[in-house]
């Protein structure tokens, strides 16, 4: 908005210039030239801010290594899934995994299941901490992502885009779907 309104000016500038008058002249390419640096900073700090995020989801990408990843295709009509994988922290420092999102998600949690004297309980977790070096596996029946509130069926064979962030970094995440029926066949061909 900024960049429109300093064009604008330098327009306006440009063409109430007289034609004749050296020190008229000389002011007016003054403030032409100083309307026109505040267009280039504009630009270039706009540059900048973008350079800067590129870096972060690159620092991301370099922190974390994320393998047999995949999300659970349910019959049409199911409004939750789950996504599964095993997220390792390759960085010099302890992440925290404390927000996640999705475009076919209305919410997107880290749940975990534990057995509670043989009945099995699901519970929302804030976020998940990964020492420097270690590994994390989400998985059916412990820590697991839930993706709640679908706003669309997931079919075999599309994909899925999972948004996890760090702290300050965040990592995008393509996962394919793989039907319910076929998850077994899928995780065997994923340890090889």
């Amino acid at each position: 908005m900024m960049l429109v309104r300093t064009f604008s000016m330098f327009r306006s500038s440009l063409s109430s210039c007289p034609s004749v008058g050296a020190q008229t002249l000389a002011r007016c390419f003054m403030a032409m030239s100083l309307i026109l640096m505040s267009i280039v900073t504009v630009a270039h700090n706009g540059k900048d801010h973008a350079a800067d995020k590129q870096t972060h989801e690159q620092k991301g990408d370099a922190a974390v290594v994320i393998t047999k990843a995949f999300v659970r295709g349910l019959p049409p009509g199911q409004k939750t899934t789950a996504a599964f994988f095993t997220l390792k922290n390759v960085s010099n420092a302890t992440i925290t995994l404390n927000e996640l999102s999705s475009p076919v998600a209305e919410r997107v949690e880290v749940h975990e299941t534990t057995d509670a004297n043989g009945q099995m309980q699901m519970r929302k977790l804030e976020g998940v901490t990964i020492a420097a070096g270690e590994s994390i596996v989400f998985e059916p029946n412990g820590k697991h992502i839930m993706l709640m509130g679908l706003t669309k069926s997931l079919k075999e064979g599309e994909e899925v885009t999972l948004r996890l962030c760090f702290g300050e970094f965040c990592r995008m995440l393509v996962l394919p779907v793989v039907s319910v029926l076929n998850e077994s066949a899928h995780s065997h061909h994923n340890h090889h």
